[in-house]
């Protein structure tokens, strides 16, 4: 549902991309294939740099890969430039990494891993699948295991709750339970500390189409610290996203335009900021079918 966002971080006000380093977002939005979704569809989401607005993409696919470029102007659109280096996307408030994620033939994420800017790995999170399900992720920084989470599922295949701990020894970081709407996909999110303690709480809500529409996060008092909003396009690809803080007023929004393939998968997204810095990420994508 949504592909590579700019957005600014209502703490530092900084331009910032949707990133995978959010770890346990990251890591318990969209898991398994027991939600519900178009038939003919593979879902961007889970332990992706999506994983926050888990995007649908049309057909079986079976790798994806995005980077992402300076946007240079040209005439009433915009070519690439240079690919974004670590610097430029530091500068960017830590820019989202290139990557490339692998599906089996059911439409589960086997691997995602992030690229720096001359295609090599800088990261991997790779799932242990059972039944359709990811049982276990394993967080790898460069070759290193960072982390890994267990997840816990209900008879209906949707996710319950979850842990993440330290590797080697295994010692627990974080906790969460989650709560469904009735096609499975997560409506409320409690985090927990090393020590049980209730902390952040995340809340989202779908319009009729089941797609991701707002995401409230709480405090451990349980207030608002922001809000992000989508809004999609005819082909439900993100075109807005908007950014509030706590008092319900517009921090940041972006607008976003695509360049699609013979399926609808976009193979080239702008994505321009209420700043005017604009970038575009273009893909590449094989499939099973």
């Amino acid at each position: 549902m949504t592909f590579y966002l700019i957005y600014k971080n209502p703490k530092t006000s900084k331009i910032m991309k949707n990133q995978i380093l959010n770890l346990t977002i990251a890591a318990i939005m969209t898991f398994g294939c027991t939600t519900e979704e178009p038939v003919g569809t593979t879902t961007l989401g889970d332990g992706t740099p999506y994983a926050s607005y888990p995007e649908i993409m049309v057909g079986k696919v079976k790798t994806m890969v995005e980077k992402n470029y300076w946007a240079i102007p040209e005439g009433t659109s915009c070519k690439k430039g240079n690919p974004l280096t670590r610097a430029d996307r530091d500068s960017l408030g830590n820019w989202t990494d290139d990557f490339e994620v692998v599906y089996d033939e059911n439409g589960v994420v086997i691997a995602c891993t992030g690229l720096n800017d001359t295609g090599k790995p800088i990261w991997k999170n790779e799932n242990i699948i059972e039944n359709m399900l990811v049982t276990k992720q394993n967080v790898f920084r460069k070759d290193t295991l960072n982390s890994y989470y267990q997840f816990k599922y209900g008879d209906n295949g949707f996710l319950l709750s979850g842990i993440r701990n330290r590797a080697g020894v295994d010692t627990l970081i974080t906790s969460f339970a989650c709560k469904t709407n009735a096609k499975g996909k997560p409506a409320e999110i409690q985090m927990f500390n090393s020590k049980g303690k209730p902390v952040e709480k995340y809340m989202y809500s779908y319009d009729e189409k089941n797609r991701f529409v707002k995401f409230e996060a709480f405090d451990k008092a349980g207030g608002i610290n922001f809000i992000q909003e989508v809004k999609y396009n005819d082909k439900s690809k993100a075109s807005e996203l908007i950014f509030k803080d706590k008092d319900n007023k517009i921090t940041a929004s972006n607008n976003c335009t695509y360049e699609y393939d013979e399926k609808g998968n976009w193979l080239k997204a702008i994505v321009k900021d209420d700043k005017n810095h604009v970038v575009i990420a273009e893909r590449s994508y094989t499939y099973y079918e």
